[in-house]
């Protein structure tokens, strides 16, 4: 082979390469969430009734989605800070099995095993849409979700909602450690996390206060099904800025 032709198979590649990324897996660390570009205060998304042709693309989508796949995922979690960011790799092979039920929602259940880590789990994802609004998790007002986009082939939507955390006050007598990293800000100004609660909970058994706050989390997904390919992004935006992001790559099982 010439020297030519070799250097535009190896462009071919890097090009392949480039259009091969996901919009998750390309996305970048601590951008902005869909609430916070678009000027938004952190808000629950707010449920519409599908339309007919809305509710027989998903009827398809997700017959379609009803099968046994494997594959892989691919994902990051964002470390370090807005200025200097890093990720950390989250990958996994996965096998998934997904179920239609008499009222036509899905049931997805996955097993994610790590080779190098030598570590499995499971994750599960239900769907409805059996009451005409799309939801996640519950087919109840706690899992509306706001549509994005939808065809016979894709779906998008967003979820919103917060997440309560409990955290022991420092005490005075306390001694710093040397290398010891609070989580708490210490700028409210360039803070990512929420303004603590000044109400300080106690628990009487170990004589510990905690104070308690909570963090606004925006998870979008997107899931194509084309022929016998399943791929599903999704990006879980922390306080208004990417804080993780994953591609499951799929195909039908033999």
């Amino acid at each position: 082979m010439g020297r030519g032709r070799k250097f535009v198979l190896s462009w071919f590649v890097i090009l392949v390469g480039f259009l091969n990324l996901t919009p998750a897996l390309a996305a970048d660390c601590f951008s902005l969430s869909p609430q916070a570009a678009s000027g938004k205060v952190f808000e629950p998304v707010k449920a519409r009734k599908l339309t007919s042709s809305e509710q027989r693309q998903i009827d398809t989508l997700f017959r379609k989605m009803a099968q046994q796949w494997e594959g892989e995922t691919q994902g990051y979690f964002c470390m370090g800070t807005e200025s200097s960011p890093r990720k950390r790799p989250d990958n996994y092979q996965v096998t998934a099995k997904v179920e239609r039920d008499s009222s036509g929602n899905i049931r997805l259940e996955a097993d994610l095993f790590s080779p190098p880590k030598k570590t499995r789990r499971r994750e599960n994802l239900r769907l409805f849409s059996s009451h005409d609004i799309l939801r996640i998790d519950v087919n109840s007002s706690s899992g509306d979700v706001g549509l994005v986009s939808l065809d016979n082939q894709h779906l998008e939507f967003i979820q919103t909602f917060r997440v309560t955390h409990r955290q022991p006050i420092k005490r005075d007598d306390d001694e710093e450690k040397e290398g010891e990293v609070s989580i708490l800000p210490v700028d409210d100004e360039v803070s990512i996390l929420p303004e603590i609660d000044d109400d300080a909970e106690e628990d009487e058994q170990e004589k510990i206060r905690f104070k308690t706050f909570s963090t606004a989390r925006e998870i979008v997904r997107k899931i194509t099904i084309s022929g016998a390919y399943l791929t599903i992004d999704y990006k879980v935006y922390t306080q208004g800025v990417l804080s993780s992001a994953s591609t499951w790559r799929m195909k039908k099982a033999r």
